[in-house]
């Protein structure tokens, strides 16, 4: 399982001792922590030593920016510090941004704004870190800055913003999902039938064609159900009936047997049942109850059962086939659409 990245941006000199206790809280965490400070920091061949913070910053999936006192180094080529180009960088490019700054220079950055030319030496060895600081708070998106007194503030920062991104994750798959659901059904409900068919592993060549024509005939089954002028109720209901019998029945030569008890767990009673066996029976689909020994028992076969073509044995396939790649609620759904693309080439 691959580990998210976390890039810690900050000047080194002063926070050393800081992002030395972050990779380790980070790491503790399961993050891939981006350290330039450590032996792993990947170093681009060729690159500046600066070019290649910003080459990590690209392979990042968050940033954690640190404002301390100190601006740090100016990137080559540019006017900005090191710091700034790779917040700059992590901003264009979309990463999370947790921006952390001392509290004592958010405490003094009201007066620094009134009095620029005062003596802040005692707070910043720079004035451009007043400068980063408003560059960073004036930004139209990512522009939040949590003041921190210490490296315990830092740990409840991070942990704190974390648990809101894995909020927001969900609500942003769950809608994700939503639109998805909306998106297939506002589509053709019925899927075209491939234009190949893969070869199955078991079987021999002419077990093979009749399942193959099997598959055929049996699109051609559930498409006319789909096609009917029924209400979307009862052609779930046929469509559902197939699905039980085909996955709890047992299979003969050329019908399903499955114990009513079972039935009934799964779809309906005998009412029900038999409703949905007299509508089924206009696409050629023939289901019985039958007793033998005092127990109840379905059988469910087509009439357009052929030698070289076993709608039977398709339909267990397919319905085996599903549950193995999709499991029961989406297999089922794939079902309701016809779709037979998990068996193409």
């Amino acid at each position: 399982m691959a580990k998210a990245r976390i890039f810690i941006s900050s000047t080194c000199y002063d926070l050393d001792s800081v992002r030395e206790e972050l990779d380790i809280y980070l790491s503790s965490l399961d993050f891939e922590v981006l350290n330039s400070q450590k032996a792993s920091f990947g170093v681009t061949p060729g690159a500046h030593s600066h070019r290649s913070c910003i080459d990590q910053v690209i392979e990042s999936d968050f940033l954690l920016l640190i404002i301390g006192k100190r601006r740090g180094g100016t990137y080559v080529g540019s006017e900005k510090s090191i710091t700034n180009e790779e917040f700059k960088k992590a901003k264009k490019i979309g990463l999370p941004i947790i921006a952390c700054v001392d509290k004592t220079i958010i405490d003094h950055l009201a007066t620094y704004k009134k009095n620029p030319a005062s003596d802040f030496s005692s707070v910043v060895d720079d004035k451009r870190v007043f400068h980063f600081i408003e560059y960073v708070n004036a930004g139209a998106t990512d522009n939040w800055l949590h003041p921190y007194r210490n490296i315990e503030d830092i740990r409840k920062i991070i942990k704190g913003q974390i648990s809101h991104y894995l909020s927001i994750y969900s609500k942003g798959l769950r809608l994700d999902r939503a639109k998805t659901k909306k998106n297939k059904s506002q589509k053709s409900n019925i899927a075209k039938f491939p234009s190949s068919i893969n070869d199955f592993k078991k079987g021999g060549q002419d077990e093979q064609t009749i399942i193959k024509n099997g598959l055929r005939d049996l699109y051609q089954v559930i498409t006319m159900i789909l096609k009917s002028s029924m209400k979307k109720d009862n052609k779930i209901e046929q469509l559902k009936c197939l699905w039980v019998i085909a996955r709890h029945g047992e299979l003969g030569p050329d019908h399903f047997t499955i114990d009513n008890d079972v039935f009934k767990q799964f779809a309906w009673s005998t009412s029900r049942g038999n409703r949905v066996f007299n509508q089924m029976r206009a696409f050629g689909i023939v289901g019985e109850y039958e007793t033998d020994d005092s127990s109840l028992s379905i059988y469910l076969s087509f009439e357009s059962e052929s030698e070289d073509s076993s709608l039977t044995r398709a339909l267990k396939k397919y319905v085996q086939t599903l549950m193995e790649k999709h499991g029961e609620d989406d297999g089922l759904e794939i079902l309701y659409s016809a779709d037979m693309h998990i068996f193409a080439c």
